[in-house]
């Protein structure tokens, strides 16, 4: 198989806006196409050479696989090894504890589906997952699990055969990515099947050079370079769209570029080829350090950071390259392993990978590395989070109240800021749960908890029209039963600059529909210093530990304050009195680890306090228990 020059060189222009884009570069914001480029790449050069050893009948499955563990397996444990040793260093219990089962589905080619599980809410940002980058190597490798059998079956039945199902596959995959996004967004993004599409372009490609259907091109070859750099540069359409534009720009290059055209011959320049020989190795390494970066150094006011990141990374993937992945990739005397000694390397080393992750995953991280103040900070798990301040709301949502009760009716309607109030009513009054009827309703914050006569879309803004689609507000059927039977009503929302001037009307329609008390919970955020600076902070400061609330939340405290609502709950003066929020309770607990949402300490600590306001007095709420 001739060796083509200006395929590395275009493997350069894939991996250096992926680089880019992983930097946080702005200019780079269609960075993430790269990814797109390397999946046409990777399909074009293993479907060109499976369809060259099935035409000189020396195609074997096994060999096959050889030499995709040659490929693939030394440089990622390589890597694997020196990134596992940094993280039990730097991450914190929770952070390992997810890195390791991160590092198993990677070890299983599963991390596209791991990483679409995981993506979360309450999760830390994904740019601190250090192998982030691994989804499309599972994606990568589940497409060569079953492509070289569809080849070997197929190919027997006739070229034509095989091209004509190559189109069709591509089609289906294509369509699937497409309608996959209306269901799950994540699943259209980290999905094999929703992928396998651009892989069968590159596929196609290697078909259409074998049958002979292709010849240089200039202007097209040409138009597919300055494609890619538009795509990249100016994505001048959705990501989707995006996707399938820097797609076909590849194709093209790879079936009418030449080394002796113009596209061509920049794209054999030595550094340009260099880059992209050294590119697997570089997409190994970037992500690993960038994210490690992130978390033990602050690269928003310090962003030289990345910059030194990337220069690790170029050095790291030279060292790789050189001593790694090109001695391992055929058989030499330096390096004289066998087909049996590559799969059973590969065994071994898969087998300690998970071992080593079973174990973290097993003790939890490690919490032991830390001091027992400590530990309180270095447990926590912000993927965990939502769990818990979900949970008690979940039990009571759109239940109905009996029709013969005697009991007391409690309607709560929010969102999360709601499922926080649910918590510190049960905390502050556990028998709650057995002598009165509680019935919760979630309405999303950014579609606003209003009950207008108007349209909502007419006040909505613009950007959440798309997403408040299905909302129902107080339409819902769930609301027009439980209202009139309530006997308090606890409205309890993140409040938005944009709902709170309708919060009074608002107010006066709900009282027209039910005869309880409508009390209004004011807003509550926190400072969310990082989990990593509580740590560095001395124990003997935690106590007193006292910070500025955000600005844009003590402009809405005083809008919501100023509308002199008459069962006003002003959460704030026990929060952040004086705009100076506590970070610890008085046992040096943390209140909030996202700055919105207690933890279970936080809810303790606020509940009784919460609960003595004036506004409770002589109320059912007003004496706990």
């Amino acid at each position: 198989m001739n060796y083509r020059k200006e395929i590395d060189g275009l493997r350069c222009l894939a991996i250096v806006p992926v680089l880019f884009f992983h930097a946080g570069l702005q200019w780079a914001t269609g960075g993430y196409l790269g990814v797109d480029i390397f999946f046409v790449i990777s399909g074009y050069l293993v479907t060109r050479n499976l369809l060259q050893s099935s035409e000189t009948n020396t195609f074997s499955i096994k060999t096959f696989y050889e030499k995709r563990a040659r490929r693939i397996l030394p440089a990622l444990f390589f890597m694997l090894c020196i990134v596992t040793l940094l993280c039990f260093i730097i991450l914190l219990p929770s952070e390992l504890t997810t890195y390791s089962q991160s590092l198993i589905a990677t070890i299983l080619f599963l991390p596209n589906m791991f990483f679409a599980w995981k993506s979360n809410y309450f999760a830390t940002s994904t740019e601190n997952y250090p192998l982030l980058h691994t989804w499309s190597l599972g994606v990568e490798e589940q497409f060569y699990l079953f492509f070289p059998l569809f080849i070997f079956f197929v190919w027997q039945k006739g070229s034509h055969i095989f091209f004509r199902l190559l189109i069709l596959s591509l089609i289906a995959s294509l369509i699937l990515f497409y309608t996959s996004q209306l269901v799950e967004q994540r699943l259209s993004f980290y999905g094999g099947p929703m992928r396998a599409w651009e892989l069968l372009a590159g596929a196609l490609c290697a078909s259409i050079e074998q049958k002979k259907l292709n010849s240089s091109n200039k202007i097209l070859s040409l138009f597919g370079f300055l494609s890619i750099f538009a795509g990249i540069l100016l994505e001048p359409f959705s990501p989707e769209t995006s996707r399938i534009f820097v797609v076909i720009a590849t194709a093209l290059i790879i079936l009418y570029t030449s080394q002796t055209d113009y596209i061509g011959r920049i794209l054999t320049l030595p550094p340009l080829v260099y880059i992209g020989l050294i590119s697997y190795s570089l997409y190994l390494w970037h992500q690993p350090i960038l994210s490690l970066l992130r978390l033990s150094f602050d690269t928003e006011q310090n962003p030289y950071y990345l910059f030194v990141g990337l220069l690790l990374s170029f050095g790291c993937a030279i060292i790789s390259w050189h001593w790694i992945e090109a001695p391992f990739r055929s058989k030499t005397e330096k390096y004289p392993f066998s087909q049996k000694q590559i799969f059973s390397l590969s065994l071994i080393g898969s087998i300690f990978f998970i071992l080593i992750g079973s174990l973290n995953i097993f003790f939890q991280g490690f919490p032991g590395r830390y001091s027992p103040n400590d530990q309180k900070i270095a447990i926590i798990d912000t993927s965990r989070i939502g769990h818990y301040v979900h949970h008690n709301f979940s039990l009571f949502e759109d239940k109905n109240f009996p029709r013969t009760s005697r009991k007391t009716n409690i309607l709560i309607i929010g969102d999360s800021y709601g499922e926080d109030f649910t918590n510190l009513l049960l905390q502050a009054h556990p028998d709650f749960k057995k002598t009165t009827n509680i019935v919760t309703h979630h309405i999303s914050a950014r579609c606003g908890n209003l009950m207008l006569s108007q349209k909502m879309q007419k006040i909505l803004p613009p950007s959440e029209h798309k997403k408040c689609y299905l909302e129902k507000w107080y339409r819902d059927k769930h609301l027009t039963q439980n209202l009139p039977n309530a006997d308090y009503v606890f409205l309890a929302s993140s409040w938005l600059p944009w709902v709170v001037p309708h919060l009074s009307k608002s107010i006066e329609n709900i009282q027209q529909t039910t005869k309880a008390p409508i009390y209004i919970l004011g807003t509550k955020k926190f400072p969310a210093p990082s989990l990593r600076t509580l740590l560095n902070t001395p124990e003997s400061k935690r106590k007193l530990l006292m910070l500025p609330a955000p600005k844009a939340s003590i402009e809405i405290n005083t809008a919501l304050k100023t509308l002199e609502l008459p069962n006003y709950i002003d959460f704030w003066s026990i929060t952040c009195p004086n705009n100076m929020c506590p970070i610890f309770t008085p046992s040096l607990d943390l209140i909030s680890s996202d700055g919105a949402h207690f933890t279970k300490p936080g809810v303790n600590y606020f509940a009784h306090k919460l609960f003595n306001l004036d506004v409770f007095k002589g109320t059912i709420f007003g004496s706990s228990s």
